[in-house]
């Protein structure tokens, strides 16, 4: 599809685009689905698509959050936001698709009542004006709505559909693009996690192991380095089955979670990691963690006595539970193993809460959607393979064990010797070493700055003033809003 299939809409029609923050990149396909159908017919991208965006169906422009955006076909700069109109690069003193546009991503905080309620200024949207300005800019005549996509996505979208049916308009929705649609980064930074910069570039098959059932977020987390159409996602019930398949050849990789942003590390995988030596991290991503209550179609609310789910997950739901005093939560090994659980004992009367992808791949229904306390909740996960694996992409990021010797300050000269050498630490877990009662080993990750030398020089430090040091892994790190 080429960006000027959207220059055919009329002026009877509204179009949506959501503009999207770089944490869109994990989301899951459900949650690209779910803004299509919710009434948004393109997507402004800061990032290269993954599958399941360019799976959506949405209508995908490419570029920095304030433009331009190029044509996902031939990677030309095509389109550009500027006050009042969209326009071409060939031509930018001519409107292309429409003669008003009204973004509401920078509608102008300060000296709001100076401004049109339209175009594109400095600033940043009040949430509480995005549904009000949004009316106002249908009822003026703004073929095209510019929305910053959050929590009110929906009820925005919604809101416009009404308004544009009373004003005999309506929302426009963009064809399906074709499969296997290409597009084209524009951005000057573009994510570590694009395929093309990871193992899609890669030849052969890859055999990647997970801890759960098919469906599991787990799962998800392959595929958001790996493309799907060579990659074998492998199910193992337990963490340590994952880690030993790896060290006995069965698999190439192992996809792993490390850590919760609500719940926090996952303990036994960073047992596992000094207990496997070796194996070494490759690469890290994540996956936005959205919860669902999954049963029978039909099933009401009020009839469910039992949930089973993942017992992290069941925390992260602990709100929606408290909500069903009558319910029974009941823990489970993986929250797409529940789904299965509750799909093959056909107990009407059970739910389950896990991704939307598990109740796609069991058959369930669900009964709820987004039912997790905080919607900001993300899992870490990191791509585990033998040591002298190739490495992928540019490292940012390293991870090291340590020990240290029993007496005071011990750790303080560790911790000094990163500092010194300007290595800013991302993270410091202990953990105990088993077989030694009340000796730790520490897990440090620290990103790698510019100068290589420094890194060395830091390591060289260290083997001096700790014990039992250990590279875990040099690999490209996620890329946060704080990096």
């Amino acid at each position: 599809m080429h960006l000027t299939s959207l220059g055919r809409v009329s002026t009877n029609n509204v179009v949506l685009l959501a503009c999207l923050e770089p944490s869109a990149q994990s989301w899951t396909a459900s949650a690209w689905r779910d803004l299509r159908e919710a009434g948004y017919a393109a997507a402004l991208i800061p990032f290269a698509p993954l599958p399941a965006a360019r799976e959506s169906g949405l209508t995908l422009f490419e570029g920095p959050a304030n433009g331009p955006w190029c044509d996902p076909d031939s990677g030309r700069i095509l389109l550009q936001l500027s006050p009042g109109f969209v326009h071409t690069a060939e031509n930018p003193d001519a409107p292309w698709l429409l003669d008003t546009s009204f973004a509401l991503r920078s509608y102008p905080v300060r000296h709001r009542q100076n401004l049109k309620p339209w175009g594109w200024f400095a600033g940043n949207p009040d949430p509480d004006d995005l549904i009000p300005l949004a009316l106002a800019a249908c009822a003026a005549g703004a073929t095209l709505l510019a929305v910053p996509v959050g929590a009110n996505a929906k009820p925005l979208a919604q809101a416009v559909k009404a308004l544009a049916g009373v004003l005999g308009r309506e929302l426009w929705r963009a064809p399906k693009p074709p499969e296997g649609h290409a597009f084209r980064n524009v951005s000057t930074e573009p994510s570590v996690h694009s395929e093309t910069q990871l193992f899609a570039s890669q030849s052969g098959a890859f055999k990647v192991g997970y801890q759960g059932a098919r469906g599991a977020f787990s799962e998800m987390a392959v595929f958001t380095l790996f493309p799907p159409s060579r990659t074998e996602a492998v199910p193992f019930k337990t963490f340590r089955e994952v880690f030993q398949a790896v060290e006995d050849g069965q698999i190439d990789f192992a996809m792993l979670p490390f850590e919760n942003a609500l719940a926090g590390p996952i303990q036994d995988n960073y047992d596992l990691l000094q207990e496997y030596s070796q194996l070494e991290i490759l690469a890290e991503t994540q996956v936005r963690v959205e919860h669902n209550l999954i049963g029978f179609a039909g099933t009401p609310l009020a009839d469910i006595q039992r949930v089973f789910s993942h017992p992290q997950a069941l925390a992260q739901s602990r709100r929606f539970l408290e909500s069903h005093p009558n319910w029974e939560a009941v823990p489970f090994y993986d929250t797409a193993g529940s789904v299965a659980h509750v799909a093959q004992t056909n107990e009407r009367s059970w739910a389950a809460i896990a991704s939307s992808e598990a109740a796609k791949v069991w058959g369930m229904t669900i009964l709820q959607a987004g039912v997790e306390t905080n919607h900001q909740n993300f899992t870490r996960f990191f791509l585990l393979g033998p040591q002298g694996t190739a490495p992928v992409g540019k490292p940012t990021k390293a991870s090291l064990l340590f020990s240290t010797p029993d007496h005071p300050g011990a750790l303080s000269r560790c911790l000094a010797v990163f500092a010194r050498h300007g290595l800013n630490m991302k993270k410091l877990e202990s953990r105990p070493i088993h077989g030694r009662p009340w000796e730790y080993s520490f897990y440090v990750d620290v990103a790698l700055p510019d100068n290589a030398d420094e890194f060395e020089a830091a390591w060289e430090e260290l083997t001096k003033v700790s014990l039992n040091l250990r590279l875990v892994g040099k690999y490209p790190g996620l890329k946060t809003v704080q990096d």
